[in-house]
């Protein structure tokens, strides 16, 4: 492995590479170039980086001169997972196709002129065309291709090509019983400087759209960017009070149930959150619902939730998802749900712990729901199941048609999944699990990309 393109925001694997692999080069550095560490290494290693492209700019990659229809035309999968994703930002369709087809002439062209050994992110996939792009370029030409996966400070590393979780030496059960059940972090300055504890103080009377206004007000400047595509902080606002009406209309039509009948319990997913978008073949929660409501048996309910996350959205780090929230979900996505034959919203007060010992199965895409069913020694539906590290667990139920659902339920019906260890479950997953916050983490993290790319390239 000596030609690699890299996608790191902060830099850290970056620093890993540059200080303890000298003979790997970076061909393609992806990152926030803002980040002080990121640009001072750069401006240290010239000789081994040879392009660099900010992740916080996506209009100022301009390359045409490898477009080629016949390529279009074997990614086209790929375009409309990206031009989705930019829909979290922008309204504007043109240029969405146009920001995609540049990345594509760009990556095709370093693809056909360099010999890349290895496509690393060291994040998930986060459906950004510097992102999907060079990945589904690696794994139409059977380049190995890697992500991280994280939970708080668990991290899965995940072969992009063949969808499998690479294990290692070292098991970590502890870190996994700690996030069980974590914290939802909704900051990212975590500083004590006077104007952090001033922005802290608004966020607490208004979220992050009044700190925002506060400081497009004292510019008297109301246009912002992001990844360098402007928006007017009105048109977000807009956004922001729809997003308002859909959490009334959400309380308003949810209850809390007495759990009297059998039911199954799904979980919705975080929108528009990258773990769907460009994570998966089949994108629809609301026809993951019809689906289970048509196979259950008779007298059993379908109890749904929306995911306690996804009304916390006006905060530091998410305040983004709020920009065109109705076009990924709105009134009307609640409004079908409860039109879905015996099936009921689930009020946000009823947190999960208490649901899931009444329950006899959950489901979700991928979420840590299922992981939360260990302990209860619940099955789990998983609509998902490719990219996800669940998948290894006794207790899933992997869904790739209806007629899986079917049989997934009549499995629930049988007792499946009700008699599994969670240790043993626990110690199972622990297996593909690194610490984030251990010092050799980079290093292990590393090795193990390596060794698995060089079995990869022996068996092509």
């Amino acid at each position: 492995m000596n030609n690699i393109i890299l996608l790191d925001r902060d830099g850290k694997f970056l620093r890993y590479i540059l200080e303890y692999q000298p003979n790997i080069d970076v061909c393609v550095l992806v990152c926030e170039y803002h980040y002080p560490q990121v640009s001072s290494l750069i401006k240290q290693h010239k000789s081994r980086i040879t392009h660099v492209l900010d992740y916080m700019n996506l209009p100022a990659l301009k390359d045409v001169e490898s477009i080629d229809y016949a390529l279009i035309a074997k990614m086209k999968h790929i375009q409309i997972d990206i031009e989705t994703m930019l829909h979290r930002i922008m309204l504007n369709n043109p240029l969405a196709k146009d920001i995609y087809h540049q990345h594509l002439s760009f990556f095709s062209h370093i693809f056909s002129t360099q010999k890349i050994d290895c496509v690393i992110c060291a994040e998930m996939l986060l459906g950004t065309p510097n992102h999907l792009v060079p990945f589904g370029l690696a794994k139409m030409l059977n380049i190995p291709s890697y992500t991280l996966l994280g939970i708080n400070d668990i991290i899965f590393t995940h072969n992009y090509n063949t969808d499998i979780f690479l294990s290692h030496k070292k098991c970590n059960v502890s870190i996994l019983e700690r996030n069980l059940f974590y914290d939802y972090i909704t900051y990212g300055d975590t500083s004590s400087t006077l104007k952090s504890r001033i922005r802290h103080f608004v966020r607490k009377i208004g979220g992050q759209i009044l700190v925002e206004f506060i400081v497009h007000l004292k510019k008297f400047n109301f246009t912002s960017d992001k990844l360098g595509i402007p928006y007017n902080f009105f048109t977000k606002f807009a956004s922001f009070l729809k997003y308002k009406k859909m959490l009334a209309y959400y309380k308003k039509h949810s209850t809390i149930a007495s759990f009297e009948e059998k039911f199954i319990y799904y979980s919705l997913h975080l929108e528009p959150e990258a773990a769907i978008i460009g994570r998966t073949v089949f994108e629809s929660q609301l026809t993951a619902i019809r689906m289970l409501s048509k196979a259950l048996p008779k007298g059993w309910k379908l109890y749904v939730k929306e995911h306690p996350h996804q009304f916390m959205l006006n905060d530091e780090l998410t305040t983004y998802f709020m920009h065109n929230i109705e076009f990924f979900k709105n009134i009307e996505f609640y409004k079908q749900i409860q039109n879905v034959p015996n099936t009921v919203l689930l009020s946000l007060e009823l947190p999960s712990k208490s649901i899931l010992p009444k329950c006899q199965a959950v489901a979700s895409f991928d979420g840590t729901i299922t992981l939360e069913s260990i302990n209860f020694k619940k099955p789990a539906i998983l609509f998902n199941p490719n990219p996800s590290p669940y998948k290894y667990l006794a207790n899933t139920l992997p869904i790739q048609s209806y007629k899986d659902v079917q049989i997934a339920v009549q499995k629930i019906q049988e007792g499946y999944g009700t008699h599994i260890e969670p240790k043993a479950e626990m110690e199972k997953l622990a297996r593909y699990v690194l610490d984030s916050t251990q010092p050799s983490f980079y290093q292990d993290t590393f090795l193990a990309m390596k060794e698995h790319a060089l079995s990869f390239a022996k068996d092509k």
